[in-house]
């Protein structure tokens, strides 16, 4: 596995090559963001060991810069880093940065206490109902339309973890979030076994991709295409599936996946 590297930039921004490499590629992401990201584990994290070795594949180093997370989206703006993740893509951000094919697919779900979840989802069964989600997420559109028509309440918080924990202290109904992240957070201050005799899930609807977003100055597309490149490669290979079931070994149990999905009738 290729070292981290300093990062090195010229006059217009571009990162300065290595002997025998394309270059190094500055990367921003925040500290925590479990199950992805994890400033205290070797490599960062198991999402970032995973997309430096689809860049050493593609020929480049990579040097890990941890900020939060809307620090990050500025000096990717003003081109101080090359790219940040993991991101979904939306119109407004396509509109100002680049982005990789997805790296992998999330499962988004709604988790409920058990026993609490309604029915059937209708306008009468969710009027009423509050849920949270961290400042600077992005609003789940279904949503975010029955909270604009009065049906839902929304709240925010700094974290996800936060939103857990009013979930178990009952002053949110449920939190939307992806199945594996909601996992992860709710293993850090509860069992197990308490978990799953505590918590169910609906699902959202479809697998979201996760991306790699590249700030938009001179010399990121390029960077982008190659790591598109060499993501392709290890996907039509086999080599991809491998690789993220090493790095993501713990994953939500069985007991955990939704049965039913959020449909509104």
């Amino acid at each position: 596995m290729s070292a981290l590297l300093p990062a090195r930039a010229t006059e217009d921004g571009q990162a300065e090559t290595v002997p025998g490499r394309k270059g190094v590629v500055s990367v921003t992401v925040g500290e925590h963001f479990p199950p992805f990201i994890d400033a205290t584990l070797d490599g960062g994290g198991p999402l970032v060991r995973l997309v430096n070795r689809v860049f050493v594949r593609a020929g480049y180093d990579i040097d890990v810069n941890y900020a939060p997370w809307k620090r990050g989206v500025q000096d990717l703006r003003t081109g101080r880093h090359d790219v940040s993740f993991p991101y979904l893509w939306t119109e407004e951000r396509a509109a100002e940065f680049i982005f990789s094919e997805p790296v992998l697919y999330t499962r988004r779900v709604i988790y409920f206490r058990k026993g609490e979840t309604p029915e059937s989802f209708t306008r009468e069964s969710l009027e009423s109902k509050s849920y949270c989600e961290p400042l600077g997420y992005l609003k789940t559109p279904v949503l975010k339309q029955l909270v604009e028509q009065g049906i839902l309440k929304s709240t925010s918080s700094n974290t996800m973890e936060q939103c857990f924990q009013m979930l178990k202290n009952r002053r949110v109904d449920f939190v939307p979030v992806g199945l594996e992240l909601g996992w992860r957070i709710l293993l850090s201050f509860q069992e197990r076994d308490d978990i799953l005799n505590s918590y169910e899930t609906v699902s959202l609807g479809s697998n979201i991709g996760q991306r790699l977003m590249f700030s938009s100055f001179k010399g990121r597309e390029k960077m982008r295409d190659a790591f598109d490149r060499a993501l392709l490669e290890l996907q039509r290979n086999g080599e991809m599936d491998q690789l993220v079931r090493e790095t993501f070994r713990e994953t939500a149990p069985a007991e955990l996946q939704p049965r039913v999905k959020f449909e509104l009738y």
